[in-house]
């Protein structure tokens, strides 16, 4: 009878230990799931910044609309706070661009063109306020997706050595204080 009481403690044990690790598996699994429905939403949310996004648009075409759409139903179930506001500072930059090229610039907004269009392009260039609305644009942009790098913690992950490093480059580094 002592003999037996080790080994059913030893198969208790080992049946306790099984259900922890199928209960953390699932876990896991679970949260992995949620976490790449997440980034795939903050793709899309990256793809699709145009002024037909933003909450403000008139002008949107029933594409945009349907996009819109389906993505703020996605953001809401999986985006946080700051990044649909983010999102729709983006889209609303994108807004304020396409308006003032409109107003300011109609030979560029209107020609079929494309080597036309460059011109007029180019020609805008000069132009201080447009530099500054396309500026805001980019700035919109490029916050959105460093708020997104920064939730996926996609930065946190990347270790690597720039392309041109030396040997060692990265060991060294790690050892430093």
């Amino acid at each position: 009878m002592t003999t037996l009481l080790p080994a059913a403690t030893a198969l208790a044990g080992s049946f306790g230990t099984l259900v922890l690790q199928a209960r953390y598996q699932r876990i896991r699994a679970r949260e992995d799931r949620v976490w790449s429905r997440c980034a795939e939403t903050y793709i899309d949310l990256l793809r699709y910044q145009s002024s037909g996004m933003s909450e403000h648009s008139e002008t949107a075409t029933a594409n945009e609309l349907a996009v819109r759409e389906d993505l703020s139903a996605k953001v809401a179930a999986f985006a946080s706070k700051a990044v649909y506001e983010l999102w729709q500072q983006s889209a609303t930059a994108s807004l304020d661009l396409e308006q003032y090229i409109e107003n300011n610039h109609p030979d560029w907004f209107y020609a079929d063109d494309y080597f036309e269009s460059k011109r007029f392009e180019a020609a805008a260039e000069e132009d201080e306020d447009y530099r500054r609305v396309r500026k805001t644009k980019t700035d919109a942009e490029q916050k959105l997706a460093e708020r997104i790098r920064k939730e996926l913690h996609v930065d946190s992950h990347r270790k690597q050595a720039p392309i041109d490093a030396p040997r060692g480059w990265l060991r060294r580094r790690a050892l430093r204080p």
